[in-house]
């Protein structure tokens, strides 16, 4: 069932990858790997090519965009989680390997 047709598209699928483990960092935090183990395992069992980088990419601006931006999600995070967060994303995106 599609439940918000407004959002359903179709695209990459490291975009949902991305949004998916985005949202997973912001309710685990920070060193809480497991899915994004997981996730990896399953995909690379299949023929389709998944850019990681990309995800991680997707992934750190769905944090920054969820802390930072007007779609700001009502998690119970101190200030320094929210900044520890916030310093995880930014290296994501401007380091080359996860």
């Amino acid at each position: 069932f599609v439940i918000d047709p407004e959002f359903a598209h179709g695209g990459q699928p490291e975009f949902d990858l991305g949004v998916l483990l985005g949202h997973s960092r912001l309710i685990a935090g920070i060193g809480t790997f497991d899915l994004h183990d997981r996730i990896r395992s399953l995909y690379n069992t299949h023929t389709c090519e998944i850019d990681w980088e990309l995800v991680n990419h997707f992934a750190a601006v769905e944090v920054l965009r969820r802390l930072l931006g007007v779609a700001q999600l009502p998690i119970d995070l101190d200030l320094e989680q929210k900044t520890k967060q916030i310093e995880n994303a930014v290296s994501l995106l401007t380091e080359q390997e996860f």
